[in-house]
């Protein structure tokens, strides 16, 4: 079928048990754009894909398989129910449609903050991956924007970094703008479209506040097959720009530039038992500089830089536990904070959107007894969401779909938190709070007691220790009449949320 694109939106009519089917785009025989989602003519909702960066042009649209499918297109997409889904979480971002997982370049510039995000916005399942768009004036309300960035032959649009060039050390800044830079992963052959490619590191750039992006070209070839997820830093120590980039099987590497275009290797380090996505961001403790790199999973190294290379002096393991991944740093903060985001990978059933961010985190380092350890709580900001709190002893019915909660256990007790249907063993005495038939995190006791923080929304529960020592996030739907919570021998304090959206 023939058809000139003249409207904003393809709208995509997505079975959750459908076979998922190609959609090209051709032009002379040849496909220059493909997307993958489950197409049904007895569809369980309708995604409204943004086509807007092809008005104009005519294509040939096949399926493959081929099915009967017609395609429908819309200038404008009004959906009375969206937001306003069962399952929809309350406190944390999620996008109006399709599938998220790993913040990517969560950066401050000119006045409010970004988040990049690895999203399909063509399903609610993996795959297609774009960069989705949102920014914030508070770190907590967020208006997602366009796509940011759109697979091509290169590859998929995978995970990575933003940068702001406020020297203009590219060279591509062309008005009042700094140059906004995303540095990100093609990955090669991971689509029809990038057949016989391999991953490399690349560079788009807005030089309209963010707006709109252009691809420039490559910043670092094939090192390794599965070579991704750049993180880009400057170091004043060496005077350098600093990338940091996954390899494989536990292995990242540093790389260096002077101009962030042009990179070259610098060292190779091992995080065991991690992978992809690495952070790389530094902290002040006790007047003396850190620099912390962590993976996905949120192993962690914290190291100086010595002689012109990165040393490290401690590494731990375990700060965050359960569905939480692929944590990312806010760059360009105007404060100095650190804070990150990680991609909560509970799942969100029967939805036309699946994940969601965690709450946004503060790290700090923290030094006890001469160790220094890493810990993240959630940032003051999130506190604005509390509406008047209800207290209770053992027992509390919750106030909101969505709470924030902070519970006293005395020190000489065991007791069991039981929040709708999951039981968690506290036991402040040997340090331990652990979900049955799940994993454990590390609690501390102050002053006769341990202090816990949870904040429970619609799709999930995350636990925090009171010094931010461990952080437990699990999936699970907090949605119906068990919103009763229990705690024997334990002072209750419980904040309902607002809805951010």
């Amino acid at each position: 079928m023939e058809i000139t694109v003249e409207k904003r939106y393809l709208l995509l009519p997505v079975c959750r048990h459908a076979q998922t089917k190609k959609i090209r785009f051709m032009k002379e025989g040849k496909t220059v754009y493909e997307l993958k989602t489950r197409l049904s003519t007895a569809p369980d909702f309708v995604i409204p894909y943004d086509i807007s960066m092809f008005e104009g042009e005519t294509f040939e649209i096949r399926t493959d398989p081929e099915t009967d499918y017609v395609p429908e297109f819309a200038d404008s997409w009004d959906d009375p129910g969206l937001y306003r889904e069962n399952l929809r979480p309350v406190s944390h971002f999620t996008a109006a449609y399709g599938w998220i997982n790993d913040p990517n370049g969560p950066v401050y510039y000119e006045g409010r903050y970004h988040l990049f995000f690895q999203h399909n916005p063509a399903d609610s399942i993996f795959g297609n991956l774009h960069w989705g768009h949102a920014v914030s004036d508070d770190l907590v309300h967020w208006t997602q924007l366009g796509e940011a960035l759109f697979p091509d032959e290169t590859g998929l649009m995978y995970s990575g970094t933003a940068f702001v060039d406020s020297e203009n050390v590219t060279g591509l800044k062309c008005n009042e703008h700094d140059p906004l830079l995303l540095f990100y992963t093609a990955a090669g052959g991971d689509s029809g479209l990038s057949a016989g490619h391999h991953y490399t590191q690349r560079i788009a750039y807005s030089c309209d506040g963010g707006i709109t992006f252009t691809k420039y070209g490559l910043a670092v070839d094939t090192i390794v097959s599965g070579n991704r997820d750049p993180k880009v830093v400057y170091c004043d120590e060496i005077g350098k720009y600093v990338m940091a980039l996954y390899l494989g099987s536990g292995e990242f590497m540093l790389l260096v530039s002077d101009d962030l275009l042009h990179w070259e290797e610098l060292q190779r380090m091992m995080l065991e038992g991690d992978r992809e996505c690495p952070d790389f961001f530094q902290l002040i403790e006790s007047g003396e500089k850190y620099w912390v790199l962590t993976g996905a999973r949120d192993t962690y190294v914290i190291g100086k830089f010595e002689n012109g290379l990165y040393v490290p002096k401690k590494r731990g393991t375990g700060l965050m536990q359960g569905v939480s991944y692929a944590a990312h740093s806010f760059a360009n903060m105007p404060d100095g904070r650190v804070i990150r985001m990680c991609w909560n990978r509970a799942n969100i059933p029967d939805m036309p959107f699946n994940g969601s961010m965690c709450t946004p985190q503060e790290l700090r380092l923290r030094n006890t007894a001469g160790e220094i350890v890493l810990t993240a709580l959630p940032c003051d900001e999130f506190r604005s969401l509390r509406g008047s709190p209800k207290t209770g002893n053992d027992s509390l019915k919750l106030p909101g779909r969505s709470n924030d909660i902070l519970l006293s256990v005395p020190a000489d007790r065991k007791t069991v938190l039981r929040l709708f249907g999951l039981e968690f063993l506290i036991d402040p005495g040997n340090g331990k709070l652990t979900q049955k038939d799940g994993p454990d995190m590390n609690v501390t006791v102050r002053d006769g007691s341990a202090s816990i923080r949870v904040i429970q929304d619609v799709h999930s529960i995350e636990i925090y220790s009171e010094d931010g020592s461990a952080f437990l996030c699990t999936g699970h739907i907090c949605d119906g009449l068990l919103n009763t919570l229990e705690c024997p021998g334990t002072d209750i304090l419980a904040y309902p949320l607002a809805d951010i959206h």
